[in-house]
This record gives C-alpha cells, sequence and structure tokens, in this order.
C-alpha cells in the first residue's frame, strides 16, 4: 500500500512540473510545437507578467535570459492556471525542463525568446514532436 501511494505522489508532482498544450495557436490559427533541444535543459529562477493584463508571462532563465509566453497561443483571455502552478512548481524544486515553442504556421519556423510549455529534462513527455 506505502508504495502505491509513493508512486501515486511520484506522478502527481512530475504532471507539476510539466506543462505540454496539445492545442496552441499563432495569429489565430492552431498550429504545431516544436522542443527548443538547442537551448538544452534549462532552470526557470524567477518568472511574472509584463503588465497588469497579465496576458505574457516572462521566464527568466538561470543564465538570465527571458523567455515569455502570450495568453493568445492558447486562444486568449487568461494564462491557463495549469502553466502558472507548473512554472510555481519548477521554481520551487530548481529542476531542469526543456521549453517548447509554437511554430508560426506560415513560415515554418518558432520566433526567437518565446516558450508556449516545458518538460522536465529528459522526459518522454510528447517524445514525437520535432526538435529546433
Amino acid at each position: 500500500m506505502g508504495k502505491f501511494n509513493q508512486m501515486t505522489i511520484i506522478e502527481n508532482v512530475q504532471s507539476q512540473v510539466e506543462f505540454v498544450p496539445s492545442n496552441v495557436m499563432l495569429g489565430g490559427v492552431p498550429t504545431s510545437i516544436v522542443w527548443r533541444s538547442r537551448l538544452g535543459p534549462v532552470k526557470i529562477v524567477q518568472a511574472g507578467y509584463k503588465d497588469a493584463t497579465k496576458s505574457a508571462l516572462v521566464v527568466v532563465l538561470e543564465d538570465g535570459s527571458r523567455y515569455t509566453c502570450l495568453s493568445a497561443t492558447f486562444g486568449g483571455g487568461e494564462m491557463p492556471s495549469y502553466l502558472i502552478e507548473a512554472v510555481k512548481t519548477v521554481i520551487e524544486s530548481g529542476q531542469s525542463v526543456e521549453l517548447c515553442v509554437a511554430v508560426n504556421p506560415r513560415t515554418g519556423q518558432a520566433a526567437a525568446g518565446y516558450f508556449c510549455g516545458f518538460r522536465l529534462a529528459g522526459s518522454n513527455t510528447d517524445a514525437g514532436l520535432i526538435s529546433l
């Protein structure tokens, strides 16, 4: 019984520190996501909103670089609460993550300086996605 409970806790913790969206949009057009594998595993050390509208979430990585996530990527409105909770959890845990980003459906390129989710470094979550 104790082992079962430990396994359940581990699964819940992993799901709380990963946010890999399945439906993203750029310019109102549905698109796909790719992993920022060239960036490699990173640590998110701070996060916050750009302004009072809370439509742009900025994460600061250990090396000082910044990546932005726009609520429009998820259809507008509020930033997904699961993303906010996952960011808080990964900052508190100090775990390394791999960022993903939406691909511009017109150009097939991902914009520099943006992200739309992340997984634990080395995780197989959505392993079938291509990498940049």
